[in-house]
């Protein structure tokens, strides 16, 4: 939302709040909701609820900031599953990095591309699902050393460690190339698709030509 006058009106219609919970391991998205106004201590609790339930697990480890939400219900609500809260340190950047980097990916590869941010809670929320496709199955993280979070909690290679292919049957290798790199007489064709015909989530494979 624009920062003047909206920034007064931290509530539906001006604007929506997005609560998610990530795994720091994978840096997938465990669980998220819409709210229209600032989530109270209650909806809090229910989405991390919602979270324990899609991990099959409670966390060891809870990190947050230091809202309203985060206070004694929430401190009973992990108390009760035996978690242990912890808070990033106020005014600090990078307490909550990982968290933080994901709404920063958030607003420049899905909300800035829009040509309008839906004013509708289920269209909007089609737009972040959409969004959570690409960035799970086909979104390369630095931070996971090239790997998707999907290929992270699989165990995957991330795509600069898996074996190449050089169709050029008699191209000469760079000085210190692995001298089993395999070769392929076939031509490769570049294929270019999105997520449900989204131009900003875009999936790019590598396939033989016919």
């Amino acid at each position: 939302m624009p920062w003047v006058p909206w920034s007064l009106l931290q509530r539906w219609p001006f604007c929506f709040w997005l609560g998610v919970v990530i795994d720091h391991y994978s840096r997938s998205v465990v669980a998220w909701k819409l709210f229209r106004k600032q989530p109270t201590a209650a909806e809090t609790c229910a989405l991390l609820s919602r979270a324990t339930v899609a991990a099959g697990t409670p966390p060891k480890h809870l990190i947050t900031d230091a809202g309203p939400q985060f206070r004694d219900e929430y401190q009973a609500w992990c108390a009760a599953l035996g978690v242990r809260p912890r808070r990033g340190a106020v005014g600090k950047s990078g307490s909550i990095a990982v968290i933080e980097r994901f709404f920063r990916s958030l607003k420049a590869e899905m909300l800035a591309r829009l040509k309008l941010t839906p004013a509708n809670a289920a269209r909007l929320g089609e737009e972040i699902s959409a969004y959570l496709t690409w960035y799970h199955d086909h979104r390369p993280h630095q931070g996971l050393g090239g790997l998707t979070p999907r290929e992270c909690l699989r165990g995957g290679v991330p795509a600069r460690k898996r074996q190449r292919r050089e169709p050029r049957a008699h191209y000469p290798l760079a000085r210190g190339s692995p001298g089993g790199l395999p070769r392929r007489a076939a031509r490769l064709e570049l294929v270019c698709d999105t997520v449900e015909g989204r131009p900003h989530l875009p999936i790019v494979k590598l396939r033989a030509a016919a």
